[in-house]
């Protein structure tokens, strides 16, 4: 799509999660900027992120507030990874009312609904109210919308299935380290996410035991990003001590994106044994770089995925046993979510 000629418009602000650390919500939305720009379309980072001390000061509440009320936006686009912003929706869904700007939910993860539910009354009103206010509701998968339908939000016709696909924006790089460790594997096993319970990395940790105890040579790199749970870090400790013979294991974090690719490529299999999800920049990065992934049936996976049954680890194993057979076939970069994104900001300043 060419860059929109009649964007003379005051900037899209882009609220969300911006690197550190290098996470997959802060590349979804550094790169998301970077295709718009490229696009033609202004676009305000809103860095909303937590930060540890000595990593820059983000938007408190108070600080987006007045900044939302200050300054003036065409579009308040809010990406959230799931329902723990509680403030940030609410702040942009009354923003939009006082400043008469269209608001634009873009929710990243599969626990949306699911977290909701264990929330008080009060809690769940005031995130549908927000729900409602949205003038698009952008969603990562098709399971997402049907969650999404049961909760009283309003019209479905707000509601739209976008994915997480983007272009890689910029060419992988050799981590020599890395390499070095991935080139002794049989197989090479990357998986990529936070140290928390949902990516599942205790599940991929037993079904690398399986492998092991198949003869295989399974080396397996972890790039973690954000902060860790405790819960996650002990499963995870838990699940390596298991193997009775042991196997590598390296865990990095917040690795340089173009590290992480070159790590991607030079894997045999990505790894995305997650327990919930929504869609996956990873999956979608090693498809273009022609890696096999295997990931659970937690969610709706992109065509060419091996799937392997949610919570269990023999199934997990046995579906990187199939992904080694797969060639590995670079896919061309073709339509992404851009398009869908900029569409979407045409039509509701249109409206």
């Amino acid at each position: 799509m060419r860059a929109p000629r009649d964007w003379g418009r005051p900037p899209v602000a882009l609220i969300g999660a911006f690197p550190p650390p290098v996470g997959g919500q802060a590349i979804y939305n550094t790169r998301l900027v970077e295709e718009l720009r490229a696009r033609g379309i202004r676009v305000a980072e809103v860095d909303v992120a937590s930060r540890s001390p000595g990593e820059g000061v983000p938007f408190t509440r108070w600080k987006l507030t007045w900044h939302l009320l200050m300054k003036r936006f065409s579009i308040y686009h809010l990406t959230a990874s799931d329902s723990r912003m509680l403030g940030f929706e609410l702040i942009v869904a009354l923003a939009s009312i006082v400043r008469r700007t269209p608001f634009v939910y873009n929710i990243l993860a599969g626990r949306f609904a699911a977290r909701m539910a264990g929330y008080s009354w009060f809690h769940r009103a005031l995130l549908c109210w927000s729900l409602r206010r949205a003038s698009r509701i952008l969603l990562s998968n098709q399971a997402m919308a049907s969650e999404l339908q049961r909760l009283p939000v309003g019209a479905t016709s707000r509601v739209e299935v976008v994915g997480c696909r983007l272009p890689l924006g910029i060419e992988p790089e050799e981590d020599h380290e890395l390499l070095e460790f991935l080139k002794g594997g049989g197989p090479a096993i990357v998986a990529v996410g936070a140290l928390r319970m949902v990516y599942g990395f205790d599940l991929l940790a037993r079904a690398c035991t399986i492998l092991t105890a198949r003869g295989l040579r399974p080396h397996l790199l972890v790039i973690a990003s954000g902060t860790a749970e405790p819960d996650a870090q002990l499963a995870l400790d838990g699940a390596v001590r298991e193997s009775e013979n042991g196997w590598p294991m390296v865990v990095r974090r917040d690795v340089d994106r173009a590290c992480v690719l070159g790590a991607i490529r030079a894997a045999t299999v990505l790894a995305r044994p997650t327990r919930a999800d929504g869609d996956s920049l990873s999956i979608h990065e090693a498809q273009t770089l022609g890696v096999p992934v295997v990931a659970s049936d937690a969610a709706p996976r992109p065509p060419g995925v091996v799937l392997h049954r949610s919570e269990d680890a023999a199934s997990l194993a046995e579906a990187i046993v199939r992904a080694c057979r797969i060639p590995r076939e670079p896919r061309i970069e073709d339509a992404t979510l851009v398009e869908s994104v900029v569409a979407c900001y045409r039509s509701v300043c249109a409206g």
